[in-house]
């Protein structure tokens, strides 16, 4: 490294992308200003494969320095150590300076103010303008702003963009970039730009200080994006209150609303994602009209606030989203497992139901578990060619009968339904929707007809197989996307990840024949870190008990397993019935309902 000191310095942060940096240095190689004048700080923020310079020769100073991975913000405050100069220029990994970019960065530095930082134009390649997707974020707001930006104006903190940016060393020294909070290359700019805006700083726009960027962006990755972008808002908003409100993604008042679904968005925002590919693959090389983009933009903007939405959902509810399922584009295997014990007509019309709402998206398993019935069942089962039949020669009682269905399934997603239950279209996918929604899903039930645990909701009566259909439909289309956590579910219908039951393990048996088995097994669930939800948008018929003149027998039975539910998890018998106190203390607070 040269002993003279430089009039600027060029920080570069860089992870796994060592192509892309070559051709930037190369870039570099080229400037109008000296070679002597400047030099090239580059700091490897802990690449797979570490970065290799040993091959290339360069006119000018430079310095590469290696970290452990911390991403973009942590990259650059190590390397301002380094910088000698007065002013430094922070350039992307894949940007690609004009030949006076360095020079037009450091006249512009002698003519500044105090307290400003200056912003050069980040225009993509004309490579990369082959997409269509890429010329709508060119000519848009979508990506960066340029065109609310004021040229040769003193900007906000909304502009502070480590993309092209010139600013005192010492100011970066001082304030340093919060990458401990924000440690990917999302908000740690403009975070550090609204503490400086606290202290008096402004942002130049030149747009004569020309950089190009050299990236493609594709539909997926920039929805990925504005989730991402969703959480680091959410942390800003808590780390500055006094900014109330993101200006980005235009959240507003919906901010406050953590827990507000944002799944209502989904069946048009995959749509208008799918569409925006097939514009991306049909049109590639096409340079489009301003009216198209016009239209694209009008349905981007449409859907845009439901991924950030969602992305501030999953920081408000502690959700990693590189941990986050989507809905996947393979074919989703699920074991449905279905408990008989006599009553064909039953069997056979929940059995039926199933069958004629399987989506084309599953692929599906149906065990059936039948307990020893004598009724005729078993030689209707036996002629069901698909389906796997398990037969118990006596009642083993609903979760040991559950238990061996269980056993048996090879699926990744588990659903157990009880044979009084009548289902309609859509409510396979309603389930799995909310549980791929959110990663740290545990149990996800349906509202019904007939349920315990606050499923129940009034109707009016159902007294048609069209009217069933025509309720479901209505509940679906009013509540979609809705669900509320609810630490304890019943079973009669009943979804849940197979992870889940390797972790917390089968239903008790010791509660045989029934009652109280579903409210252990959930909040076995609850207790280990999953979450339980009631999906609302989604309604299974649950039939009336069939002989109500055992009633007294069933409430007995529910009464003797009360009291085994209450010495498991209370230590003592003798707790009122249906006393809520017995689990509080065993649920977190977050989800108690």
């Amino acid at each position: 490294m040269n002993s003279q000191k430089p009039k600027l310095s060029v920080l570069i942060p860089t992870y796994g992308r060592n192509t892309e940096l070559l051709k930037l240095l190369n870039a570099l190689n080229s400037q109008t200003l000296s070679g002597k004048e400047f030099e090239v700080i580059i700091v490897d923020d802990g690449s797979p494969i570490p970065t290799d310079l040993s091959d290339a020769n360069f006119i000018f100073p430079i310095k590469l320095i290696r970290q452990k991975n911390g991403g973009p913000g942590s990259a650059r405050n190590t390397g301002i150590g380094y910088c000698r100069a007065d002013w430094t220029v922070i350039l992307n990994d894949d940007a690609r300076p004009a030949k006076d970019c360095l020079e037009s960065h450091y006249r512009r530095s002698q003519s500044v103010g105090e307290k400003v930082a200056v912003l050069g134009r980040f225009d993509f390649t004309a490579c990369a303008l082959e997409s269509p997707f890429i010329q709508l974020l060119q000519n848009t707001d979508l990506l960066f702003n340029y065109i609310d930006i004021r040229k040769d104006h003193t900007n906000d903190w909304n502009f502070f963009w480590t993309c092209n940016l010139g600013i005192s060393t010492e100011a970066i020294k001082r304030y340093r970039f919060n990458s401990d909070v924000f440690p990917e290359a999302l908000c740690e700019d403009i975070e550090l730009g609204y503490r400086l805006h606290l202290d008096g700083w402004s942002v130049m726009f030149d747009e004569r200080i020309q950089c190009e960027h050299d990236h493609k962006l594709t539909v997926k990755e920039f929805f990925n994006r504005a989730v991402k972008l969703g959480k680091y808002l959410n942390r800003m908003g808590k780390l500055h209150p006094a900014l109330q409100i993101i200006r980005e993604g235009s959240l507003g008042e919906e901010n406050k609303a953590s827990s507000m679904s944002v799944l209502p968005y989904e069946k048009v925002s995959s749509k208008i994602e799918r569409f925006l590919e097939k514009i991306e693959q049909e049109k590639q090389g096409v340079t489009l009209s301003t009216e198209a983009l016009d239209q694209l933009y009008v349905l981007v903007r449409k859907i845009l606030p439901y991924y950030i939405k969602r992305g501030w959902i999953n920081e408000e509810n502690g959700i990693n989203h590189s941990d986050v399922i989507s809905m996947p584009s393979n074919k989703v295997g699920v074991s449905i497992i279905i408990l008989s014990y006599n009553d064909i007509a039953r069997t056979q019309r929940c059995i039926e139901s199933i069958k004629s709402t399987l989506p084309d998206a599953v692929d599906p398993e149906l065990i059936i578990v039948d307990n020893g019935s004598t009724d005729g069942s078993i030689e209707f089962l036996d002629k069901q060619k698909d389906i796997k039949l398990l037969k118990n020669l006596v009642n083993l009682g609903a979760p040991r009968a559950r238990n061996l269905g269980l056993a048996a399934a090879t699926k990744d997603w588990l659903v157990v339904v009880d044979n009084d239950v009548v289902v309609t279209s859509g409510w396979l996918e309603g389930l799995l929707r909310h549980s791929f929604f959110d990663p740290k899903i545990g149990c996800v039930g349906p509202v019904s007809n007939r349920a315990s645990q606050g499923q129940a909701i009034k109707l009016e009566a159902l007294d048609s197989s069209d009217n069933l259909k025509a309720i479901s439909h209505a509940i679906a289309r009013d509540n979609f996307g809705q669900s509320r956590v609810q630490p304890l579910l019943s079973s009669f219908c009943l979804m849940f990840p197979k992870k889940l039951l390797e972790q917390v393990g089968y239903f008790d048996e010791q509660f045989s024949p029934w009652g109280f088995e579903d409210d252990d097994f959930t909040l076995r669930a609850t207790i280990a870190g999953y979450r339980n939800k009631v999906a609302q948008d989604v309604f299974v018929f649950h039939d009336e008990y069939a002989d109500e003149s055992k009633a007294s027998a069933r409430a007995r039975q529910l009464e003797l397993n009360w009291r085994k539910f209450c010495l498991k998890w209370a230590g003592k018998a003798d707790l009122r019935y249906g006393d809520p106190t017995i689990v509080s203390g065993l649920i977190p607070n977050h989800q108690k309902s």
